[in-house]
């Protein structure tokens, strides 16, 4: 019996989180300008699943894709290539303790190989045109310092929303 109640738990838990993350990431459609802010906080409740269980974070991770997909499918690209990969990563590196350097490097390492993708493959401006006629090299720097500083960033936000969420008696 304990297993289906686990079982269920966890269920609704990384449903919830997903739930919340495809919110945050489509609130762009529904709040011009604040939802861009608030999209990009989609990489918290993915990274809370990870922390969680790291089955659960590619869970989460799954469900909100689909679901954004379903819903407005011109935010996935963002989505399914940079912010979701990212909270998998931190979460993931939270839950085995890697260590605050090695969890930011493999956050930002994917992180930057997202905006690579979206940049490269799909021919859209991430940075609009800041970058636009400069060369390979400029980009490449350009993106590996911004997603060092951005992945680094998320993971000191992780831990704190985590260490809070404990304080408050959530379990984790």
């Amino acid at each position: 019996m304990k297993t289906e109640s686990n079982t269920l738990q966890n269920l609704v838990r990384y449903s919830l989180l997903a739930s919340i993350a495809t919110l945050l990431q489509i609130s762009v459609i529904f709040l011009p300008g604040l939802g861009r802010i608030l999209g990009a906080f989609n990489t918290l409740p993915i990274a809370l699943a990870a922390r969680i269980s790291p089955r659960g974070g590619i869970l989460c991770y799954i469900i909100s894709t689909w679901l954004t997909l379903v819903m407005i499918p011109s935010e996935a690209p963002l989505l399914v290539l940079c912010t979701g990969p990212l909270g998998v990563a931190l979460g993931w590196g939270l839950h085995l303790s890697a260590g605050k350097r090695k969890t930011a490097l493999s956050g930002a390492l994917i992180f930057m190989c997202g905006l690579l993708l979206i940049t490269l493959l799909l021919g859209l401006p991430v940075f609009g045109p800041i970058l636009q006629g400069k060369g390979l090299i400029i980009m490449l720097g350009f993106y590996a310092g911004f997603a060092w500083v951005y992945s680094y960033a998320w993971l000191r936000m992780v831990k704190k929303m985590v260490g809070q969420l404990e304080r408050m008696g959530v379990r984790l």
